[in-house]
């Protein structure tokens, strides 16, 4: 989410003279690449899944015909996924789509009591089961009902073989239009060169090498027997069918760029600072209410030498000017692709050995309507992963956004999760504030 330079803007959809699509599947008859057969293993079965909240009442008749001219643009949303008994691997199929196998309009009462449970219900569903792979692999749900913060829901479910979270954003945003413009897509965040790359002298190749070195020491430790601590966010075995309960909270990106201008540090170290700062007050209560009848906020309950890993994901792509720092993972899953369940059983137990994933992109600066309708927030996160707690940060406009994807076994309260992350935030600002207050004094 750092070292963003500008924006750019995406580039438009090519159309021809009458106005129809003009798609060349050239995945048609093309073998999935080895990481989409990855996310097929056991343990790696995932699936990125999103919500959009609407400012304006959602009129699916509107919405579907710009599906089908956003979405369909990208040849795999209207491709199977076939078995080739040649290859013995999975290959795309282009197949005719009918959007409305794939769009689902619930009928919903306008008067229920608790909208907002309602929503988070619903997605918890979605999160215990797989889309039919009798057709492309991705669904959208369109949840005409008032919450707290929106007129109407769009979720959407897509299998993470059929694109990663920077090319579904992508995606997406060119479905999109800016507000201010409606004619217009929206920019993306241009990022700066890295200063590793900039500075290539011998020192930090050296740097380089030696991060790899240990990189990969601790990926082959991690998969074989070097295990977290276990904690109460920390998941049992064989938690990835289960629901999870995602969780959205906006926080004021101002106050993010606050700190960060204060402390000159990145917009990353703050999310990461109250992250860490948010899930340390989430386990000391928890480990206090194992030992305490009544635990205080007060008082340290956290055992020493906690081992707490999260995988950082980061894109291996260039998308908005990001550039390719880190291919390694990559391209050890691409060396093994002769055999894929070797690399699903490692990485099944690289996650099931750590505790908890996160990631932080940042969003368009612009405020965008998708689908026709213009978005109060959008919020995506991933399922089917033998981790309890996903954490993920988004921005948007001036807003930060969290979103909490916590498996409901292990964590049965992940809106606590969202207030300690929101405090602990509200504590770093009001002491940046007070030693401000002080130096100005």
């Amino acid at each position: 989410m750092d070292e963003i330079q500008g924006h750019k803007p995406l580039k438009p959809i090519q159309t021809s003279r009458n106005g129809k699509r003009s798609i060349i599947n050239n995945d048609d008859g093309q073998p999935l690449s080895p990481l989409a057969h990855v996310f097929h293993e056991p343990g790696s079965n995932l699936y990125v899944i999103g919500i959009f909240g609407s400012k304006t009442k959602i009129n699916p008749e509107e919405a579907k015909p710009k599906l089908i001219n956003g979405l369909l643009q990208h040849p795999r949303f209207s491709s199977l996924q076939v078995f080739d008994k040649e290859s013995g691997k999975l290959k795309w199929k282009a197949t005719e789509l009918n959007v409305d196998d794939h769009v689902v309009v619930p009928k919903l009462d306008q008067n229920m009591d608790s909208p907002d449970k309602f929503v988070e219900d619903y997605i918890c569903n979605l999160t215990k089961s797989d889309v039919d792979k009798t057709k492309p692999l991705w669904d959208l749900h369109i949840l005409d009902i008032k919450t707290s913060d929106s007129e109407g829901v769009i979720v959407y479910r897509v299998h993470h073989s059929i694109g990663d979270g920077t090319s579904l954003m992508a995606l997406l945003l060119a479905c999109s239009r800016k507000v201010s413009d409606p004619e217009a897509l929206p920019s993306i965040p241009v990022m700066k060169n890295s200063s590793l790359i900039k500075n290539s002298g011998f020192w930090s190749v050296l740097q380089l090498v030696w991060n790899t070195i240990i990189g990969v020491l601790l990926y082959v430790a991690t998969s074989l027997f070097l295990k977290d601590t276990e904690t109460p966010i920390k998941a049992s075995k064989r938690v990835e069918k289960n629901g999870r309960r995602i969780i959205v909270r906006n926080v004021n990106l101002d106050d993010v760029k606050l700190i960060k201008n204060a402390m000159n540090v990145t917009i990353n170290d703050v999310v990461l600072g109250v992250s860490e700062a948010g899930l340390t007050k989430y386990l000391n209560r928890r480990y206090g209410e194992l030992i305490d009848k009544e635990p205080s906020e007060e008082k340290n309950y956290l055992p020493k030498n906690i081992r707490l890993r999260a995988i950082f994901y980061v894109n291996l792509r260039p998308f908005g000017g990001i550039k390719v720092r880190a291919p390694l993972t990559f391209q050890f899953l691409a060396s093994i692709n002769y055999t894929v369940q070797v690399a699903g059983y490692l990485n099944y137990k690289v996650f099931s050995n750590t505790t908890l994933w996160f990631s932080n992109v940042p969003g368009t600066g612009d405020e965008i309507a998708f689908c026709g309708h213009e978005i109060s927030y959008y919020a995506p996160t991933c399922y089917g992963q033998p981790n309890a707690l996903m954490i993920h940060a988004v921005s948007y406009v001036n807003k930060l956004i969290f979103i909490i994807s916590a498996e409901e076994e292990t964590i049965p309260d992940p809106h606590q999760i969202c207030d300690d992350l929101e405090e602990s935030l509200n504590l770093i600002k009001a002491a940046v504030l007070a030693k401000q207050h002080v130096k100005d004094d």
